[in-house]
């Protein structure tokens, strides 16, 4: 069912945060009870000319939990303030209205550019087709961030496939109750009380390993915050 908000004027990175970002972050100092992160989580590792040494550190960090992801943020944020001042934009990750807003770039097909997916456009499994597709790669891995050369009409880059990417929303399965303002849904549903899946984050976007269904900007997924492996952005 269609849904609609009102939402401000925010921005997000063109593409996914790297491995060579994450760890630059990650190995700032933690203060007070910050946690420790890791600065190489990724399960996938690098391999081919182009991201081991033309691109080294490009391909977009994985295995990392959503309390992963907010621990960077924040580590993030306190360095910028620190560079920065009062001037420095304060990041979080979207929530879910923003992140398929800024998906769909003003289209209402099921991804930005169309009816249909190719694997040639997108990571995912090509072993599956969607609609009028047809049958392409299963590259079965990420790739390094802008090796398939495609934004959408804001700029933004593999928002469809590659990994899937952690919002702020906890998971409501039916979303016609998110705020109106496009802000995140962080109320747990009190229809899943009793139900661990009530503490469950939002995810969207399909991965590498996805067939195209799952890679439409309306697909959803909830994925527990703790331990799944996703993109920050």
């Amino acid at each position: 069912a269609l849904r609609t908000v009102a939402l401000s004027a925010f921005g997000l990175s063109r593409h996914p945060i790297t491995h060579q970002q994450w760890a630059a972050v990650a190995r700032l100092k933690p203060q007070g009870s910050e946690p420790e992160l890791n600065p190489a989580p990724s399960a996938a590792m690098a391999h081919g000319i182009w991201p081991c040494f033309a691109q080294p550190g490009s391909l977009p960090v994985d295995s990392v939990s959503w309390n992963d992801c907010q621990a960077w943020i924040r580590r993030l944020n306190r360095w910028l303030l620190g560079e920065l001042g009062d001037s420095s934009p304060q990041l979080s990750l979207p929530s879910e209205s923003c992140w398929e807003a800024a998906c769909r770039a003003g289209a209402s097909t099921p991804f930005h550019w169309g009816d249909t997916l190719d694997s040639s456009w997108a990571n995912y499994d090509g072993s599956y087709v969607y609609g009028d597709g047809a049958l392409g790669v299963f590259r079965q891995t990420p790739v390094a961030i802008g090796e398939l050369g495609l934004v959408n009409p804001w700029g933004l880059a593999e928002m469809h496939g590659q990994l899937w990417e952690w919002c702020l929303d906890r998971w409501h399965p039916m979303p016609q109750g998110c705020p109106p303002d496009g802000r995140a849904w962080e109320d747990p549903d009190l229809n899943l009380q009793g139900n661990p899946k009530q503490d469950d984050r939002i995810a969207r976007g399909g991965c590498w390993c996805s067939d195209p269904l799952q890679c439409r900007s309306a697909s959803r997924l909830s994925l527990i915050h703790i331990s799944e492996p996703t993109r920050p952005y």
